[in-house]
């Protein structure tokens, strides 16, 4: 089984609307009643009436795209190119979500950590793998087993700023995995897990059959400073995803392993686009593949994603 990707999907639209005490209906809105409501800003720091913002269709303005001052139309542009090639990237990103059809056997689980205990907020696995996932009982993140947590609701996780998390990944496929974090904070910028500096740095994304990854590792916080909406997804490959962490690597310049600003996404969802599309390449069948299109195997990877709100 393939999927076909091609590298310019923007569907669902965005609305780049101007600021306006009109309180008429826009055409063709698209409900977005799916999606977390936005906190109202304080009146104080509303933006200009004649300045440019983005919106979700439903209206919820995106986060810090919105100024207190006036502006032209084109300077508007050129401010939020980056925020639209970062929603760009997020979208490609959405679209490789495959947990109910990767045949790859992975599991990951969002845990809040604190000094006495670990407690499970949410968990994601494939569903049609070929192996059976491992039992609760014998998964063990850190003080508790999954047994002894319960789970809630994936739908509506709330997190209060301030708190500290760490993700859980098992392999539990007959081969090693390769993967990468990316996603938005809480303030909308775009972030990335950096492997550290060097020629090993790919050996340390991946996950040998049977066993568990930590994320953040150890000895490094992820601690959520502001509140929003959080988006977080996690790519596992069977190939080294060497385009995506070199297109990382000329923005992440760490000699350690991190939780980092991601300025680029673009080009590093491009460059793990193409390595998916490489790593599916031997299982795809002979055929004639458009050069704007990306075409892989369920069988090469899979997305697990997670969103949650901060308050």
């Amino acid at each position: 089984m393939t999927a076909s990707l091609s590298p310019l999907v923007t569907n669902p639209p965005l609305e780049m609307a101007q600021n306006s005490d009109s309180s008429e209906p826009l055409p063709n809105e698209i409900s977005s009643k799916n999606l977390p409501v936005s906190p109202v800003p304080d009146p104080q720091t509303f933006p200009a009436k004649n300045s440019y913002g983005l919106f979700y269709p439903g209206r919820d303005a995106i986060p810090s795209t919105l100024v207190k001052d006036d502006e032209a139309v084109k300077t508007a542009v050129n401010r939020m190119t980056p925020q639209l090639r970062t929603l760009l990237a997020t979208k490609l990103l959405r679209l490789t979500a495959n947990q109910g059809s990767s045949r790859l056997g992975v599991k990951a689980a969002l845990e809040l950590v604190s000094p006495q205990t670990v407690r499970l907020l949410m968990q994601q696995e494939t569903r049609r793998a070929a192996w059976t996932p491992p039992t609760q009982a014998s998964t063990q993140a850190s003080t508790q087993s999954f047994s002894e947590r319960q789970l809630p609701e994936t739908a509506g996780i709330t997190v209060t700023v301030g708190s500290r998390i760490q993700y859980q990944l098992t392999n539990y496929s007959d081969r090693p995995l390769y993967f990468i974090v990316l996603g938005l904070d809480a303030a909308g910028n775009a972030i990335a897990l950096s492997p550290g500096k060097g020629t090993t740095s790919l050996e340390k994304t991946a996950i040998p059959p049977g066993e568990n990854f930590t994320i953040p590792p150890t000895g490094i916080d992820w601690k959520l400073q502001t509140s929003g909406l959080v988006e977080t997804h996690l790519v596992f490959s069977t190939a080294r995803l060497t385009q995506a962490y070199q297109a990382l690597g000329t923005v992440l310049r760490t000699d350690v392993r991190s939780i980092g600003l991601l300025p680029n996404l673009l080009e590093v969802v491009q460059g793990l686009l193409q390595d998916l599309h490489e790593a599916s390449a031997p299982l795809l069948p002979r055929a004639e593949i458009p050069v704007d299109s990306y075409a892989m195997d369920v069988n090469a990877w899979a997305t697990l994603s997670f969103m949650y709100q901060v308050v």
